[in-house]
């Protein structure tokens, strides 16, 4: 009996380089440790693959990863608020042949803005702290500047048709950076929560949301005011405005204040390991007075 011979085009089962080339490559989980690991090298506070509860969906969701880090009071300007930064980071390890675009405009003045939670540094003995939302206005130094490139969409490219059966074209990223944000709506309410009941809370507490991609796999594609579109550009960090409104409690309570989150970050693993080393730097230093400047002296 002749030995049944294989087509050649039979599919074979993968090696172990293939496997190790596909899940750097495809799977998030790799990612979401880098960034993990990115926050606590840098000195941040870290949890990882956690539940919270989402306030839209109304069922418990898991985040990536959650960060924070609490910024030490200048010793010489000890009349100061202290600082805090919270974000909500979840990672998509994108192929970089199927990048993230982000398709950017001019920012409006309407959209140059970013909010903080305020707490008053001198609260009477016995009594809980005043603790509210404090908005940025067109006087205030801020992240976000008018006229800065700002993301109005966002896209996963698609190769040619035959390409598409390869499983990574096309894909819409919105249900992950979406999910972001929800992880920042949980931020929120518990930043809320600890200026009441935490005497190591920060006095001024930002949070913002992060969407973290691949090296690579970030472009964007810039318009003028006249709609004229530039070259695509390779890029390692990106804003996206959202302008989304979050409850700062689980029971939404009418005509109550709520906290805006004006923009999405969006990195590469690169980019957001540079961000951290940036925001690791003095408390009072030019890139953070851009977020808690308006907060100081409002005591």
């Amino acid at each position: 009996m002749n030995k049944k011979q294989i087509p050649d085009d039979d599919p074979q089962p993968p090696t172990a380089d293939a496997i190790t080339r596909f899940v750097d490559s495809s799977d998030d989980l790799a990612l979401e440790l880098a960034i993990y690991r990115a926050f606590r090298d840098s000195g941040w506070g870290a949890i990882y693959g956690h539940f919270y509860w989402d306030p839209i969906l109304e069922k418990p969701r898991q985040f990536d990863v959650q960060g924070w880090k609490d910024l030490q009071k200048n010793p010489s300007t000890p009349k100061l608020p202290t600082t805090g930064i919270r974000i909500a980071a979840e990672c998509k390890n994108v192929d970089p042949n199927f990048p993230v675009i982000v398709s950017r405009v001019p920012r409006a003045e309407s959209e140059s803005y970013h909010c903080l939670i305020w707490r008053t540094l001198h609260a009477s003995i016995g009594e809980p702290p005043a603790v509210r939302v404090i908005k940025s206005s067109e006087r205030d130094s801020k992240p976000y500047h008018v006229d800065a490139p700002v993301g109005k969409s966002i896209a996963q490219y698609s190769a040619k048709e035959k390409d598409k059966d390869r499983g990574r074209a096309g894909e819409d990223p919105y249900a992950k950076w979406s999910q972001s944000l929800a992880s920042c709506a949980s931020l929120v309410r518990q930043a809320y929560q600890d200026a009441f009941s935490s005497r190591n809370a920060p006095d001024l507490c930002f949070i913002m949301p992060a969407l973290v991609v691949a090296n690579g796999a970030l472009w964007t594609v810039d318009y003028d005011k006249d709609g004229v579109r530039g070259e695509p550009t390779l890029a390692d960090d990106a804003t996206f405005f959202v302008g989304r409104a979050y409850e700062l409690t689980d029971v939404p309570v009418s005509g109550k204040q709520k906290y805006w989150v004006s923009h999405l970050h969006l990195y590469t693993k690169k980019g957001f390991v540079k961000a951290l080393q940036t925001l690791n730097s003095r408390q009072h230093g030019t890139e953070l007075d851009r977020f808690f400047r308006l907060g100081f002296g409002m005591d």
